[in-house]
C-alpha cells in the first residue's frame, strides 16, 4: 500500500482462494467451503475468488483479505489434516461474509494491522452468527460491534508489541444474506456492485482525495493525483477511541457481482474499465484474475488485492 499519512490521530507474496469453492482465508491457514444454496436463501452464491500478491516495489504484502460461509447458529465440522484444514458447514448456512484489509503504509506493523483486523472481525461475527434470522436493525448492530471489537484488538496488539504504536488498516466487509447485501467500511479500500446495466461504487473513499471532490474543488480524475490526496482521515488504528465506519444496506439481485478490492487495483482501473472485467461473462476467478493482472503494470507496485463475487437466481 502506498504511504498513507492519517489525517487524524513473514513475506506473504501471493495468495489465492480455491477455484469454485469458497475458502475461509486467515492469514496462512485455508479452509475450503463448497458454496451450498440455503432454503433460507432466495439468491443464491454461485462462485467466488480472492487473490492478494504483493506490489512489485514491497518487501512485505500489507493487504489481507477474507472469503467464509457464515452458519446460521450451527458449527462447522473441522477436518484437522497436517497439509490443510477443512470447514464443512452443517445444513442451514446463510450467510456468506467477504472482507479486505489494507495495512497503513509509512507506519510500523502495516501487516498485522490489516490481518489482525480481519481476524478479528470475522471471529466475532462468526460466533454470534445466529443473528442471520433476526432483524436489519441487529445486523448493523453486531457488524458495528465486529468493528468495535477490531479496534479494541488493535489497541491490545500495541499494548504487547509497543514497536507497533500507531498502526492501523482501512477495512471493507460485505455480509451477502438472503436478498440484501450488507456494508461496513472505513478507509479507501472499496466496493463495487453490478446489477443489470447498473453500476455503482457503493462506498466513499475516506480520503483527502474524496473531500475536495466532494466539494466539488476538482473532479474525482483529478483529485485521485493529488499530492497527499491519499492520506485518510477515517481508518482503523490503535490510536482512535472510537470507531466510526460506514455501515449500509442495499438490495441484492440474482446476477448481481460484487467487488472488494484495495487501492493498488481501484487506483490502477478507471471505473469504465472495472465495469468492462465485471459485465463479462466468465467465472469469478477469471474476472478477478482479469482485475489483478490489468492492474498490475499500473498499480504502482502496490499491493493488489480483490474479491469477485457472482450471485445466481433462487434456490
Amino acid at each position: 500500500m502506498t504511504t498513507k499519512p492519517r489525517m487524524t490521530p513473514a513475506d506473504r507474496s501471493r495468495r489465492t482462494s480455491p477455484v469454485g469453492s469458497l475458502s475461509v482465508f486467515l492469514g496462512r491457514v485455508h479452509a475450503n467451503v463448497a458454496p451450498q444454496r440455503s432454503p433460507f436463501n432466495r439468491v443464491s452464491l454461485l462462485d467466488c475468488h480472492g487473490h492478494t500478491e504483493v506490489g512489485r516495489r514491497r518487501k512485505d504484502n500489507e493487504d489481507d483479505f477474507l472469503i467464509a460461509a457464515l452458519p446460521m447458529g450451527q458449527d462447522f465440522l473441522l477436518n484437522q489434516e497436517p497439509s490443510r484444514k477443512s470447514l464443512n458447514p452443517l445444513p442451514g448456512q446463510t450467510g456468506f461474509l467477504f472482507l479486505v484489509a489494507d495495512g497503513i503504509g509509512g507506519i510500523p506493523c502495516g501487516e498485522r494491522a490489516s490481518a489482525l483486523a480481519v481476524r478479528s472481525f470475522y471471529g466475532y461475527v462468526e460466533k454470534r452468527s445466529r443473528f442471520l434470522r433476526t432483524t436489519r436493525e441487529e445486523i448493523v448492530r453486531t457488524l458495528m460491534r465486529g468493528i468495535t471489537q477490531c479496534q479494541s484488538d488493535l489497541h491490545a496488539e500495541v499494548e504487547r508489541f509497543p514497536e507497533c504504536h500507531g498502526m492501523g488498516t482501512t477495512f471493507t466487509g460485505v455480509l451477502s444474506l438472503s436478498k440484501h447485501l450488507y456494508v461496513v467500511h472505513s478507509g479507501d479500500s472499496r466496493c463495487y456492485l453490478l446489477r443489470g446495466s447498473r453500476f455503482d461504487l457503493v462506498t466513499d473513499d475516506h480520503s483527502r482525495a474524496q473531500l475536495e471532490s466532494d466539494a466539488g474543488t476538482m473532479d474525482r480524475d483529478a483529485a485521485r493525483t493529488l499530492t497527499g490526496g491519499n492520506a485518510l482521515w477515517k481508518c482503523l488504528t490503535s490510536e482512535t477511541v472510537t470507531a466510526r465506519p460506514d455501515i449500509m444496506s442495499l438490495p441484492l439481485e440474482a446476477g448481481s457481482i460484487l467487488l472488494l478490492c484495495t487501492d493498488g487495483v481501484s487506483d490502477a482501473l478507471s471505473e469504465e474499465e472495472i465495469k468492462h472485467h465485471l459485465s463479462a461473462q466468465e467465472s469469478a476467478k477469471s474476472i478477478c484474475m482479469s482485475l489483478i493482472a490489468r492492474a498490475r503494470p499500473g498499480g504502482g507496485g502496490d499491493d493488489l488485492t480483490a474479491i469477485v463475487a457472482r450471485f445466481g437466481g433462487s434456490a
